[in-house]
């Protein structure tokens, strides 16, 4: 699945890595080398890699890697390229996703963050802020992609993340922004949150009005994403994070009060006994008046259909006499 090919300067791999240091320690930074390792095209997973490195992460340098997370039956996708870092899993999963998977797209290199680095940065600490806020700005991107997922209609949101990628691997032409990725409908609709049959909708919309066109090797991006200029509306109310309260039956004090649990427990019960019964009579007089309200409109429904039979039909006389007059 990998191989180690070949060792990179740090800073001339991403140079932004650098942007705390000073003149002086960069000129030193810059020296830096660490390895490259090669990664096959298919199923990737970057703990036991960089584990076996004495890795505590990796950038970014060719190639995509995309992770697939599953909730339920719904697929979400984010996509790490150039510029990107991946680091050791050390947290356990959420217990609400199904399975999280990631998958090279193609042939891809990452630089491998080990002790070298490590060495670095205690040489030159700025070295640490830099990784720490590129490691935001993957993060910031990441943020968008979920806004960009509840945007009210799709064509919105295919445009939004197209403009989103490109921030980091597009490049301005003379014709418009290009975006080398090439993207599925399948994988656009996992990355926005829509099924592909809208997406292949949307994209049809879109190059209709020549807000994209699709290229050999990825998008060519010739109108504005929406929102660009625009004051959003609307006000969200700031969630609070509420102390947790002792239960009245706890001491506070690190040990419980059997006695005092015992009675507030039994009062407890008795309030929620009282309200299953008052709940229960309400929902039996309900029922009740349901129950009589039927049996009011079937006792109608008789009566017409009654008066339907029992009403004679016209004569032809009257009729006759009725066309006459």
């Amino acid at each position: 699945m990998t191989e180690t090919s070949m060792t990179v300067r740090l800073l001339e791999a991403d140079p932004d890595v650098g942007r705390f240091l000073t003149d002086q320690d960069r000129l030193g930074a810059r020296q830096l080398r660490v390895s490259a390792v090669d990664v096959k095209k298919g199923p990737f997973e970057a703990t036991p890699l960089l584990r076996e490195q004495a890795a505590f992460g990796a950038l970014m340098l060719e190639g995509m890697i995309m992770h697939r997370l599953h909730i339920g039956d719904q697929v979400t996708v984010r996509l790490l390229g150039p510029g990107d870092f991946v680091f050791v899993s050390g947290v356990p999963r959420s217990m609400l996703l199904g399975e999280s998977t990631c998958s090279a797209t193609g042939p891809a290199r990452m630089a491998i963050l080990g002790n070298e680095v490590l060495a670095a940065v205690r040489r030159w600490p700025p070295l640490a802020a830099g990784i720490y806020v590129r490691v935001g700005e993957q993060t910031e991107r990441l943020a968008a992609q979920l806004a960009i997922s509840q945007l009210p209609r799709v064509d919105q949101r295919i445009l939004s993340l197209l403009w989103l990628l490109a921030e980091s691997w597009g490049h301005v032409g003379p014709a418009g922004t290009a975006l080398p990725v090439s993207l599925t409908h399948e994988t656009l609709g996992a990355l926005i949150g829509a099924r592909r049959p809208t997406v292949t909708l949307a994209l049809g919309d879109l190059s209709e009005r020549g807000a994209i066109v699709r290229q050999n090797r990825g998008w060519l991006l010739l109108e504005p994403p929406p929102g660009i200029g625009k004051a959003t509306a609307g006000v969200i109310d700031a969630p609070t994070l509420q102390p947790l309260e002792s239960p009245v039956w706890w001491g506070g004090t690190g040990e419980r009060r059997p006695a005092l649990a015992r009675e507030d427990l039994l009062r407890t019960l008795d309030v929620l006994r009282h309200e299953h019964l008052r709940a229960r009579e309400r929902v039996r007089a309900q029922l009740d008046a349901a129950r009589a309200t039927r049996e009011r409109c079937l006792a109608v429904r008789q009566r017409i259909s009654a008066h339907r039979v029992t009403k004679p039909p016209p004569s032809s006389g009257s009729v006759r006499n009725g066309r006459s007059g």
